[in-house]
């Protein structure tokens, strides 16, 4: 039911313990249906499954008041009736269709009607989550670092085989699913995939050159000059379709054609690129 991941996002906002923090998730994990496990886990990240779907604090204006606030009869006969369905709970699965729904419509009358039919079946709590959710302001701390280790004690596998599978499937949520299904067994399946974006690595930081070289004393050190553009990912698969992604893995591929017309030239058969372009 959303009622419980709202109320595991409730108490993991307000522990500053991160094993506490671990524990909570750990515990949703395990007695959520294995076929919403990536989507209770992508919320409990922040996110949505479907990525953006282009709700502002415009589009939540004018919305149901909540189900447990709704009037009843005798104390306002000329209320609103609330849907047939708004007594029962309201479910992860339930609210992933919705979601899924605006992601695929157009057109604001129609997404706000998807809105209200949504907003009309939720409590409170549950409103303010799927607004803080649909906004990008899930704020509970930590969000990626806790659901990973929350998703290797819930499915008891080894953090850093889950930490692998994440970044090669570049969907952590994902991850924990398979972890969660399939154990160590099916994250170990997981491969580099031409076409399927992976999580970056990113550089770290230092104030003088002396400290990197410190910090990797025993290593060689190359110098190079960077160049700054934008980071991207190209891939290209059997069918020699290319595909571009940025750092956070969102799709431009259709914004840098020149990227796509050079990476379509090059010999050979799928490959994976991940440096920096740079408009000359």
């Amino acid at each position: 039911m959303l009622s419980a991941v709202v109320a595991t996002s409730r108490e993991v906002a307000a522990t500053r313990s991160r094993l506490a923090k671990t524990a909570l998730v750990a515990e949703l994990l395990v007695v959520t249906d294995p076929a919403q496990v990536r989507t209770v886990a992508s919320w409990l990240a922040g996110r949505l499954p479907q990525g953006r779907v282009g709700v502002g604090w415009r589009s939540l204006g004018d919305l149901p008041a909540p189900v447990a606030d709704r009037p009843s009869a005798s104390e306002a006969s000329s209320a609103p009736d609330p849907p047939p369905s708004a007594s029962e709970p309201l479910t992860v699965a339930d609210v992933d269709t919705a979601m899924s729904a605006l992601a695929a419509t157009s057109g604001r009358t129609a997404r706000h009607e998807i809105l209200v039919d949504l907003y009309a079946w939720a409590t409170a709590d549950e409103q303010d989550y799927l607004s803080r959710l649909l906004l990008g302001e899930v704020r509970q701390g930590s969000l990626d670092g806790v659901l990973l280790a929350a998703g290797a004690r819930a499915a008891d596998v080894d953090e850093t085989l889950l930490r692998r599978a994440a970044m090669l499937a570049g969907d952590l949520p994902l991850a924990v699913q398979i972890a969660l299904t399939d154990g160590e067994d099916g994250l170990a399946e997981v491969r580099l995939q031409p076409g399927r974006p992976i999580q970056p690595m990113l550089a770290g930081s230092a104030a003088e050159v002396e400290e990197v070289i410190e910090r990797l004393a025993g290593d060689e050190v190359a110098l190079d000059t960077k160049v700054d553009g934008i980071r991207v990912q190209v891939h290209r698969d059997e069918q020699r379709e290319v595909r571009v992604f940025t750092r956070s893995l969102d799709d431009i591929t259709t914004r840098v054609p020149e990227v796509v017309e050079v990476a379509a030239a090059l010999p050979g058969g799928p490959l994976v690129l991940d440096g920096e372009a740079v408009a000359l």
